[in-house]
């Protein structure tokens, strides 16, 4: 079993469910691999370690390569930390597209370097210009997407012709005995633009009978979403981190995720067209749960 770097755009501690999954998909990678460093970022006193081994339940024999960084004014040091990173390692797992200029630029020897990039969105004029040269340098190099547009937009777009797509996933979760009652519905995930915060709160406003709890924001952030009263029949519980996650599935019978004809990040951007619904999986990965779906970009689920 051969030795692998694992890049993550994360920083730790982060309220986005990217963070979360990355930790998931190193776990899952540890089994193929007799060693992993996961290199990612970090910000604030606490202590990282602790924050990844138990509250996002990482493997704790995963090799940490953690790097501060508080603001862009940290850049420079991070980048002197992932170039020294990606010259110790054969195998690269990246989801960071920086890394691309890193192993295109600033890789040296290791003639047999095999490097996986995850794409999840579209890729800067800069970025294909890197894809390029790795190419050129004879670098194994491999492109894996989300979603069937995106791995067809990376085949028409860049020099890679080893693109493939893999949807997301989640780990399966033992099933409830119980069935559901259906007077509790519930909703975990971020609180960002087209996520249908404001669907579910017209419905608490028509079924009040009908409890609604809300986890990954409170009830200010909620606030920004909608222009509805909030009722009291929804409960908003903030963020968790991933090792409350199981007793948060427990409040409620039935999982919610409206999405709408466009969803936004945190940074602006709408990836309604590639996007992968992560949270349908996580949901369905608690099996005794169903879920409810709106969105015309989906309908292949």
């Amino acid at each position: 079993m051969s030795e692998l770097l694992y890049i993550s755009a994360s920083i730790y501690p982060s309220k986005s469910a990217n963070s979360n999954q990355v930790v998931q998909q190193v776990n899952g990678l540890r089994n193929f691999y007799s060693r992993i460093a996961f290199m990612f970022k970090y910000k604030g006193t606490e202590d990282h370690r602790a924050i990844l081994f138990n509250r996002y339940l990482l493997d704790k024999s995963v090799e940490l390569l953690g790097v501060r960084y508080e603001n862009k004014l940290y850049i420079l040091g991070y980048l002197i930390q992932l170039i020294l990173a990606v010259n110790k390692f054969e195998c690269v797992f990246t989801r960071n597209p920086l890394s691309l200029a890193v192993i295109a630029l600033f890789s040296f020897g290791r003639g047999s370097r095999k490097v996986i990039y995850e794409a999840h969105s579209t890729v800067s004029m800069w970025n294909k210009l890197f894809i390029k040269i790795i190419m050129l340098r004879g670098i194994k190099f491999r492109i894996l997407t989300i979603s069937e547009e995106l791995k067809e937009y990376y085949l028409n777009e860049t020099s890679c012709k080893d693109v493939d797509f893999y949807h997301d996933g989640a780990e399966l979760k033992p099933k409830k005995d119980t069935a559901p009652v259906k007077t509790d519905i519930g909703y975990v995930g971020s609180f960002n633009k087209g996520r249908g915060l404001d669907i579910i709160v017209g419905l608490a406003n028509k079924y009040e009978d009908i409890n609604f709890h809300l986890f990954g924001g409170t009830t200010e952030d909620l606030d920004k979403y909608t222009v509805q009263s909030i009722p009291e029949n929804i409960t908003c519980y903030g963020f968790i981190g991933r090792d409350k996650l199981d007793e948060a599935f427990d409040t409620f019978d039935i999982a919610i995720a409206p999405y709408e004809d466009k969803v936004f990040v945190p940074d602006g951007r709408d990836t309604s067209a590639y996007m992968s619904p992560l949270k349908i999986f996580e949901y369905m990965s608690y099996q005794s749960y169903y879920w409810y779906l709106i969105t015309k970009y989906l309908n292949h689920f």
